[in-house]
């Protein structure tokens, strides 16, 4: 995901905390309800869900650069939303922003 954000950023001139940014509000409806637990089933004793988010690509850390504005609200819709944390919401808004976004990009020049 990494490569894939710093060409995204770079082919889009923007700043890689931008990218994230706007990859949580361009997918904020669906980010809102991935982390939601369904309800446990009313006939058993425990909670168990087979919901389970990993992802197959190995974790790769970056930092980006927001302000500290934007670093408090990240913190409070990550919270809201019930994302596992901050890194997980970004990972997870990244994933469909920068993909979605290449493969337009791609789409565009191969038409």
């Amino acid at each position: 995901m990494l490569t894939e954000l710093r060409a995204f950023a770079s082919r889009t001139e923007q700043t890689q905390g931008a990218v994230a940014l706007r990859a949580i509000e361009a997918h904020a409806e669906e980010l809102q309800e991935y982390w939601r637990t369904p309800q446990a089933p009313s006939t058993g004793l425990f909670a168990i869900t087979e919901q389970v988010h990993r992802r197959a690509e190995p974790g790769v850390q970056t930092q980006l650069r927001i302000s500290p504005k934007d670093a408090v609200t990240l913190d409070n819709v990550a919270s809201a939303w019930g994302a596992p944390s901050r890194s997980a919401l970004v990972n997870e808004a990244l994933r469909r922003y920068v993909k979605i976004g290449t493969r337009e990009m791609t789409e565009t020049l191969t038409s």
